[in-house]
């Protein structure tokens, strides 16, 4: 604002309490994010394996997590695939869940919300969250994590780019200035979901979580992904490989769910789009990854 004579001065916009409880939410929130990052991080310091086979007859991604899961429930050390042996727990005793890129989104949220499978030897029962989403099969493709976002269920919100913005790898300079563009819509804890053709020539999803934005300019600086095992990189670690990939959605978590799974006015909500988006599901995408 300008005072009488049009010199600029600072302004208190806003009543102090308002301003007081903006600014608790805002901390609130910060922390949040905050715990899933933190969350995420330890699966890069476990340095949690891709669901992919050692030994593959034709495409089995995703296969392994299922054999850790059936391995787990009848407490053995191990599972098989393929004639390959597959640990269920590290030489620490925590448990080396495969994971798909999706699975890396969802695990974070789920291990924040302590629904995660127990170290080995614990005698403590593996918790339920009011939305389980390990109980949804074909919540395992990023399509229908975008489903999920869209369903008005409290759990996410998600915005997705125009086709005009959809600028590909390959064109560096416009995939940097229409991430510049959208900056400001992009925060830490955010989900990215890129598409387009590998080098196999045909389209396939990626997510991953923004880890860091820049101090100063608030530019997405750091991902965090499982991308053949968990993982912190730049975006040129993510994109250099697929070119013709770009950035499709950015997908972000209600923070009042991350921390409240339980509360009754969501989890039904959560559960009934849950349903309704796997009912809906055809078979899991070729291009999953």
């Amino acid at each position: 604002v300008r005072d009488d004579d049009g010199q600029p001065q600072l302004a208190l916009l806003g009543n102090a309490t308002d301003l007081r409880e903006k600014r608790e939410r805002n901390l609130g929130v910060r922390q949040t994010v905050c715990s899933l990052l933190s969350n995420a991080d330890t699966f890069v310091n476990e340095k949690l394996k891709f669901d992919e086979p050692e030994i593959e007859h034709g495409q089995q991604d995703g296969r392994l997590r299922w054999r850790f899961v059936t391995a787990y429930a009848a407490t053995k050390d191990s599972s098989w695939f393929n004639g390959v042996r597959y640990p269920v727990y590290g030489r620490d005793g925590t448990p080396r869940v495969p994971q798909l890129c999706v699975d890396f989104v969802y695990d974070a949220v789920n291990r924040m919300q302590d629904t995660w499978w127990r170290e080995k030897g614990s005698v403590e029962p593996r918790n339920k969250a009011g939305f389980e989403i390990r109980d949804y099969a074909r919540f395992r493709t990023v399509r229908n994590l975008i489903a999920l976002a869209r369903e008005p269920s409290h759990v996410a919100s998600i915005k997705s780019l125009p086709i005009e913005e959809h600028v590909p790898y390959k064109d560096r300079e416009g995939f940097f200035a229409n991430l510049q563009r959208h900056k400001d819509e992009i925060r830490e804890g955010d989900v990215i979901v890129i598409y387009g053709k590998r080098a196999d020539n045909l389209n396939h999803f990626h997510s991953f979580y923004v880890r860091e934005t820049d101090p100063i300019h608030g530019f997405p600086t750091v991902i965090t992904a499982n991308p053949g095992f968990a993982r912190v990189q730049s975006w040129h670690d993510v994109m250099w490989e697929s070119p013709r990939r770009s950035i499709r959605h950015i997908v972000r978590w209600n923070p009042d769910w991350l921390v409240s799974p339980f509360a009754v006015d969501s989890a039904d909500r959560v559960i009934e789009a849950a349903q309704a988006v796997s009912a809906a599901a055809s078979a899991p995408d070729q291009g999953e990854e």
